[in-house]
């Protein structure tokens, strides 16, 4: 039987490997079309201002990292007056988005270039990977807890 501090080491190992690899296979990201729809509403500064923007990308890295955070990531002042859907679908594909780069351990240009690609400008794109700097290394802690604990239970 494993000792915790041996289950760490392999959870470290785990996700080394798994960085390295993503590195070598992945120069871009892959994500649904949903994922991309979502996005692109969140591009368009007609339906989501700058202070929208802001509060939901935070909200979205908040409730990826806080589970009390998660109850309330929508409830922000500055979100009060986007339809619930659009808000639902933006939190979701955001949410997404970030997951899958810290899964794949992408770079800032892959990360910029996908957000290029749905549509999002500069201003959003720095102010994304600015949040994505912060929240990275907890997400990464957070994903290898959980990588390594369904590989405890397949076990």
């Amino acid at each position: 039987r494993s000792q915790p501090g041996e289950a760490a080491a392999r959870g470290d190992q785990l996700r080394s490997i798994t960085c390295s690899m993503s590195k070598v296979s992945r120069s871009t990201m892959e994500l649904s079309e949903a994922v991309r729809s979502g996005l692109q509403l969140l591009a368009d500064r007609g339906r989501i201002p700058s202070g929208a923007f802001a509060a939901l990308v935070w909200g979205a890295f908040r409730s990826l990292v806080d589970e009390q955070a998660a109850a309330s990531s929508l409830d922000h002042p500055e979100l009060k007056d986007i339809e619930m859907t659009i808000l639902k679908h933006c939190h979701a594909a955001t949410a997404t988005c970030i997951l899958e780069a810290v899964k794949q351990n992408a770079d800032m240009s892959t990360i910029s270039s996908y957000l290029e690609d749905c549509k999002l400008d500069k201003e959003r794109i720095e102010h994304f990977c600015t949040e994505y700097q912060k929240y990275k290394e907890t997400l990464e802690i957070l994903l290898g807890r959980y990588v390594c604990a369904s590989h405890l239970l397949i076990k």
